[in-house]
């Protein structure tokens, strides 16, 4: 349905948004440039931009962990 695409996009585009923050802070580089960078992984892997963005952003959130 309309709504259910709705709601995938908007999903979508937050994971990529977070993973652009993520690579923003880690590598110090401009928000256009950290699309780039997913874009042009998400290419060379074949596989989704989304997954790509949601594999970085999961990582991020491991990393930050606390450990037991």
């Amino acid at each position: 349905s309309l709504s259910e695409n709705l709601r995938e996009a908007m999903a979508t585009r937050a994971e990529i948004e977070q993973a652009k923050g993520v690579i923003i802070a880690t590598t110090g580089c401009t928000p256009d440039e950290a699309f780039e960078r997913l874009r042009e992984q998400s290419q060379q892997e074949n596989v989704k931009l989304r997954e790509i963005a949601a594999e970085i952003v999961a990582r991020a959130q491991r990393r930050s962990m606390p450990r037991h």
